[in-house]
């Protein structure tokens, strides 16, 4: 008898224990209505900061798992798409914020360089991450189209400048100047009395002189001659002057052309010719 009332407890026990595995509940991820859920293993949603799997969330009064920014208690979170808490240096939108190792942030960074996973921006006195050829105090960096610095062969203003994403300037080297063209069919109307006409000029490929031809045209009304002193300034790219030349004219009768060809020393490159004519 005692046998037996012991195998009864005994298969009782196991029959209990069995109901309580078959009811228990693991706690789990659920997605309904677009929202994302986080039930315990009690079986309710959690709500507030969580530790999962070794990551933070925020879960909102309702259970749904919060992203984007988040203000807890007066203090500023972000939480990115899979609603990972973030921490360190971190570029949202076109912006880059520092947060605490606890999530809160911390900062927002302006008119510095800033490095975010290994990777090195620049952002502007607004915040704003920059892109395109930049210089940073005394260096220069190259930031491609994702915002970030970048190994890059960069020619401006007459230079090559060879720039690697961590160090900025490797090197800068002087471009000798291809022979380039600005070429003006019929030039401006300089003043009432005379003409510009098929006006070329080329650089040569040092950049240290250039080369020019064209025609000056009396286009007065009256029947009289005139005489013109025509000085030409050469620019740079950057509307900087590099050079000047002046000639005059002969005395030309209505529709008589004066044909120069010549050619002077520059300190570079030309990209614009000024004219200034005046009659004599």
């Amino acid at each position: 008898m005692k046998n037996l009332k012991k195998f009864t407890a005994i298969a009782a026990a196991a029959l209990l224990s069995m109901n309580l595995a078959a009811t228990s509940v693991s706690a789990d991820w659920v997605e309904k209505d677009g929202k994302t859920y986080y039930t315990t293993s009690s079986g309710k949603k959690a709500t507030g900061l969580k530790k999962i799997d070794g990551e933070k969330y925020y879960f909102r009064k309702d259970g749904s798992m919060a992203t984007g920014w988040v203000k807890i208690k007066g203090e500023k979170y972000y939480f990115d798409s899979e609603g990972v808490m973030t921490t360190g240096n971190a570029v949202i939108g076109d912006y880059i914020y520092g947060f605490t190792s606890s999530g809160k942030m911390s900062k927002q960074y302006k008119n510095t360089l800033v490095k975010v996973d290994g990777k090195i921006y620049m952002v502007n006195k607004s915040g704003k991450i920059t892109k395109g050829f930049k210089k940073v105090g005394s260096n220069y960096y190259y930031f491609g189209t994702k915002g970030y610095a970048i190994d890059k062969e960069y020619e401006y203003n007459g230079y090559l400048y060879v720039l690697d994403a961590e160090e900025g300037l490797v090197e800068k080297t002087k471009l000798k100047v291809k022979p380039e063209s600005i070429k003006i069919k019929e030039g401006p109307f300089v003043n009432s009395t005379v003409k510009l006409i098929d006006f070329t000029i080329e650089n040569n490929p040092d950049g240290d002189t250039v080369y020019f031809k064209g025609s000056i045209k009396n286009t007065a009304t009256n029947s009289g001659t005139v005489k013109a002193r025509v000085k030409m300034t050469f620019m740079d790219e950057n509307g900087k002057q590099v050079g000047v030349h002046t000639f005059t004219t002969k005395y030309l009768a209505l529709s008589d052309l004066y044909e120069f060809d010549s050619y002077d020393s520059v300190s570079g490159p030309v990209y614009k010719v000024n004219f200034t004519v005046t009659i004599i």
